[in-house]
């Protein structure tokens, strides 16, 4: 698909394309295939796969701002659980990760996590400092164990959260879960 913009030229900018162009699944397609096999950081690196989907998600976006009304059904995907956009995502995220495995790499670079017994040591050496500092780290620790080993889960928490739990005779709080990704 190689058309010219308003002002003849090729690749056109996003402003000079039209809803001819931009609300074809095709032109979507090839726009994901560029960014998973062509397209490089300025240091030559390949994409990594969020960069990717927020690129496309976006960009997305950015046309159904733009051609919402003159074709409403081609940005009915949006809402569809089955569609070719989602499938499109799906298929980003997998082949991604094909490619990556394929090159030796390793298919997420976060740090190892902290297991149960480690949070138990550091809380442990935390309560026998026992200064007011050191036993509120180690109540962080524990909330964060909570909140599945995500440290900003526990950033929203603060006391006027906390609720009485009458059976059990203890506090209790209840956060929300923003890494809905994982």
């Amino acid at each position: 698909m190689s058309f010219r913009g308003s002002r003849g030229r090729y690749p056109p900018t996003f402003d000079e394309c039209d809803a001819t162009h931009l609300c074809k699944r095709k032109i979507w397609l090839e726009y994901a295939h560029w960014l998973v096999h062509v397209a490089t950081k300025t240091s030559g690196d390949r994409l990594k796969v969020q960069t990717v989907l927020e690129f496309v998600r976006k960009t997305f976006n950015l046309a159904h701002d733009k051609f919402r009304l003159e074709v409403p059904d081609f940005f009915s995907v949006l809402t569809s659980d089955q569609s070719w956009y989602k499938g499109l995502l799906r298929e980003i995220k997998i082949e991604m990760y094909h490619m990556s495995t394929a090159a030796g790499e390793a298919p997420a670079d976060q740090a190892q996590g902290i297991y149960c017994h480690h949070r138990q040591e550091m809380v442990q050496q935390l309560r026998l400092h026992g200064s007011p500092v050191s036993l509120k780290r180690a109540l962080v620790i524990n909330l964060v164990g909570a909140a599945a080993g995500r440290p900003g889960g526990v950033a929203p928490l603060s006391s006027d959260m906390l609720l009485w739990d009458s059976l059990f005779q203890c506090p209790h709080v209840m956060w929300p879960q923003m890494k809905t990704f994982k």
